[in-house]
């Protein structure tokens, strides 16, 4: 086992949005066609969507998101092994890391910070786009401002296991 670095982020995302959304309706259209040689008159559903231009304001508060602080375990890596009980945190004791290896932060805060704000960011599009009333949208513009943001610095434990078989 090993004690890792990591940055755990929370922000509140403000959101000023447009989109345009569509409601779908269908009609019926008969036609002809020729089967067999005949001359055959058939009905089928066709789908329509009438759009409306739509604008808003969204907020939500993104707790806990954590980026590695180790360049050893990338981003993708770490989002892999989570989640973790964050619940069960504690302050830091240097008795906690007795028997244990642990690595110090390897990617500073401002950039840590950065990859929350765009995940973050993709987390408020995707809401945004939930909250939409219709069957569907396109456009999806949204300007967002993050405010009230904290970060801690916290070590999880990552547990390694390498091995070799045959001769790989």
């Amino acid at each position: 086992g090993v004690y890792l670095p990591f940055w755990s982020f929370s922000m509140l995302a403000q959101s000023s949005w447009s989109a345009a959304i569509g409601e779908h309706w269908y009609r019926t259209e008969t036609y002809t066609t020729v089967e067999n040689g005949k001359t055959v008159t058939k009905t089928r559903t066709v789908q329509e969507t009438e759009w409306w231009d739509l604008e808003g304001r969204h907020h939500e508060y993104y707790s806990a998101y954590l980026i590695s602080g180790s360049r050893g375990l990338s981003q993708n890596d770490a989002a892999r092994i989570q989640p973790f009980h964050l619940a069960a945190l504690r302050r830091y004791e240097p008795y906690f890391l007795a028997g244990w290896l642990s690595e110090e932060y390897s990617i500073e805060r401002e950039a840590a910070l950065e990859m929350s704000k765009d995940e973050s960011f993709r987390r408020e599009q995707q809401a945004i786009a939930d909250f939409l009333p219709g069957d569907t949208h396109r456009s999806l513009r949204a300007t967002t401002h993050f405010d009230r943001i904290q970060s801690d610095l916290i070590l999880l434990p990552i547990y390694l296991l390498t091995y070799r078989y045959r001769g790989k």
